[in-house]
């Protein structure tokens, strides 16, 4: 069952991570595991940010959530609390803007690796897809490296991304 995620959800930031992990070591600037996913969790709860809980949303199967998918649109979020708490921890770490405007984009999938090529994908993908429709949003896209995996769900490539090496942007028209 798919379902937006909750405060309750913390093992959800463990799942987020297995997705964002280069990330969130740089950003939030701790190699301490446990301390890494207290500050994601923190993200949870603050509103228009890109990790907040009315951009995630969880795959649960037998009362364990098996996969997260963080995605939004370009009216959805701003990176000012981010921002703040790059100030606050005297952080040069840049945050580089991946929605361009009137687009809805998956920023990350993540499912945990005994579940994986079990189909959740691409239920994560549809239920994506619905809330951009609902919205009012024409197009989906994403960054990813893996560019045939999501091919297969209808995703083009449109460009090789400059702000990181070897991953390419992706769109599919809705």
């Amino acid at each position: 069952m798919i379902r937006p995620a909750r405060m309750s959800d913390y093992k959800a930031c463990e799942i987020l991570d297995l997705a964002m992990a280069e990330f969130s070591e740089n950003f939030f600037n701790e190699k301490d595991y446990h301390k890494k996913i207290e500050k994601f969790y923190e993200f949870f709860g603050k509103e228009k940010t890109r990790f907040c809980l009315d951009n995630l949303f969880v795959y649960e199967k037998d009362n364990q959530i098996i996969s997260i998918c963080c995605a939004y649109g370009d009216r959805e979020y701003n990176d000012d609390a981010l921002k703040q708490y790059l100030k606050n921890i005297n952080s040069n770490y840049e945050i580089i803007k991946e929605c361009d405007k009137n687009e809805f984009y998956i920023d990350s999938v993540a499912i945990i690796p005994s579940y994986r090529k079990m189909g959740i994908l691409k239920e994560m993908l549809e239920y994506a897809i619905n809330i951009a429709k609902n919205k009012g949003y024409k197009k989906i896209t994403l960054i990813t490296k893996s560019s045939q995996i999501y091919e297969r769900y209808g995703f083009k490539v449109i460009n090789e991304c400059k702000e990181f090496e070897n991953y390419f942007k992706m769109l599919k028209e809705i």
